[in-house]
């Protein structure tokens, strides 16, 4: 989780800048190395996160740190171990917005909020993802400091086509969504295996419509927080 992906990403940025100045650099990035290949399948292969999308892009937004080091020293085999175009698929349509939270998404748990637009512009930069693009450009939560350095402008923008959007996530939640407004309309079912953050409330459903949060995670809901 974002606990472990914190220090680790720190430890390998404070290695990759060590080598050739610290003969234990080559240690400690193995470390790290060995550290990632036990972590990155919290990941689910279609990029699905268990924890939400609150903690998918605190978790994400430090690890994309040390990954972009790695790749500009050629370096790309660590990032591919996760399917990041799924990653960002999974930020985009769990989108829910309402009147009152624009900032909101599907949420069994807590870890209901958006994702940041470094880590869709990161996706849409490495792996030419239009979607992602169009994502971050327009349904992303803040900009942070390093979104500028991500931004390649060059990555046309892609919206998804279609009235309806249905996607089945490895993680056990089904949404259907007509689109990422306020206005639109969001079914969300969940079932799945256990994780960090989530509630056990199998068979749950969330509806929001017409800006409205309908049916709601009882002990979570993406209202806004006042």
């Amino acid at each position: 989780t974002n606990l472990r992906a914190v220090p680790m990403s720190a430890l390998g940025l404070g290695a990759l800048l060590l080598e050739g100045r610290d003969p234990r650099a080559a240690e400690w990035l193995d470390v790290v190395r060995r550290s990632f290949e036990d972590f990155h399948d919290l990941y689910e292969k279609d990029g699905s996160y268990p924890e939400g999308t609150g903690y998918a892009t605190y978790t994400s937004g430090e690890l994309i740190l040390l990954l972009h080091a790695l790749r500009r020293r050629h370096d790309d085999g660590w990032a591919d171990a996760i399917n990041w175009r799924g990653h960002m698929d999974f930020f985009l349509f769990t989108r829910m917005p309402s009147d009152r939270h624009p900032e909101g998404h599907v949420n069994f748990g807590d870890g209901g909020n958006g994702f940041h637009s470094d880590v869709a512009f990161w996706i849409a930069r490495h792996y030419r993802g239009g979607r992602a693009q169009y994502a971050a450009a327009n349904h992303a939560g803040p900009h942070r400091i390093f979104s500028p350095v991500f931004f390649d402008p060059d990555v046309v923008p892609e919206p998804p086509t279609g009235p309806w959007h249905a996607r089945r996530f490895a993680i056990g939640w089904f949404v259907v969504t007509t689109g990422f407004r306020s206005r639109d309309l969001v079914v969300a079912l969940r079932s799945g295996s256990p994780a960090n953050h989530e509630h056990a409330d199998r068979n749950s459903v969330i509806l929001k419509a017409f800006g409205e949060n309908l049916l709601v995670d009882a002990w979570h809901p993406p209202y806004e927080r006042r």
